[in-house]
């Protein structure tokens, strides 16, 4: 009985929180490293050995060297299929990833919340979730690599009010909406590149920008 009346109580306290689903996923055991794909396996092993951890193969990292990281993909992409790929990775905080899954999974960051810095490619995907980067409110620098995408969310910034350097590779993208910076007004470096059209006064929002680089067929 008593027992009983614990777990209620837990019930009960996470939803009043309202983070008790997401409470349960961080405390679901990670898959092991040698169970996700090459790519971050070869990642995580590059940067344990860069620390000097002497990791020699995914089957003798643990689970603290793994929340001890604080960068993956400096020098290539990491790339997933799915979300539970990062598990265990809560302690980065710079990350290029290259996502290359059928669907984007719902709070697809939520596993590395205390990231500042993303490099995101899209790969195969069309379309962008508006709550992408929901899961990460304290990024400061982003560089969206966006192939087939052919348009972005006015509000996909929305939730990373402090990013100050922005960096969006539209390739299949003609404009972007009027009000796309409007959420990050600390924005101080932009760079565009591909044959986009920004609005007119696109840049308003953003009174402390210091450098904009357009590269391709980008038109004011």
């Amino acid at each position: 009985m008593r027992a009983w009346i614990w777990i209620m109580c837990g019930c009960l306290l996470g939803l009043a929180w309202g983070g008790f689903p997401r409470a349960l996923a961080a405390v679901s055991p990670a898959p092991p490293l040698c169970a996700r794909g090459g790519s971050l396996q070869r990642a995580v092993l590059a940067a344990l050995d860069a620390a000097g951890s002497g990791a020699l193969d995914c089957a003798t990292v643990t689970d603290p060297q793994l929340a001890a990281l604080r960068a993956l993909g400096q020098t290539q992409p990491v790339v997933i299929t799915r979300a539970a790929d990062l598990a265990g990775l809560a302690g980065l905080e710079a990350l290029h990833l290259r996502f290359e899954g059928v669907a984007w999974p719902p709070d697809f960051l939520a596993l590395t919340p205390r990231l500042r810095t993303l490099t995101l490619d899209t790969g195969r995907m069309a379309d962008l979730p508006p709550d992408l980067l929901a899961p990460i409110p304290h990024l400061t620098q982003l560089t969206l690599k966006a192939y087939i995408v052919s348009d972005l969310p006015s509000d996909l910034l929305a939730p990373v009010p402090h990013l100050t350097q922005l960096t969006v590779e539209a390739h299949s993208i003609s404009d972007l909406p009027p009000d796309f910076l409007a959420p990050v007004p600390h924005l101080a470096q932009l760079t565009v590149e591909g044959p986009v059209s920004l609005p007119p006064d696109f840049l308003a929002p953003v009174p402390h920008l210091a450098q904009l680089t357009m590269e391709g067929p980008v038109s004011l």
